[in-house]
């Protein structure tokens, strides 16, 4: 790998890591004081705990269901399914409390 590819592809962490370490929130206008703590986080919070209870019962349930029936299915499918289900839920979620306010 040439050192400008590498500088190219490492370059944007860098200054990334860089802004994170060195620009101080107060300095920036219309920032947020404690990110931690707005609207958003909150319910980020609440989305991904309760995405993370339907992942549990949906996951349960399947392997139930599979250990019953003798149904054989590939373990990529499986996998996708379960991610399918957890963006799934935590994007209805989130929209759900986003559109509560």
């Amino acid at each position: 790998m040439t050192p400008l590819a590498m500088a190219f592809a490492f370059g944007w962490a860098a200054a990334g890591l860089a802004r994170v370490v060195a620009v101080d929130r107060n300095t920036i206008s219309g920032a947020p004081r404690d990110p931690d703590r707005s609207i958003e986080s909150v319910w980020h919070d609440r989305a991904a705990s309760g995405a993370f209870t339907d992942v549990l019962l949906v996951t349960g349930t399947a392997a139930t269901v599979v250990s019953l029936t003798a149904f054989d299915m590939p373990a990529s499918v499986a996998l996708a399914s379960v991610l399918v289900v957890a963006m799934g839920s935590f994007g209805l979620r989130y929209l759900v409390l986003r559109r509560r306010g």
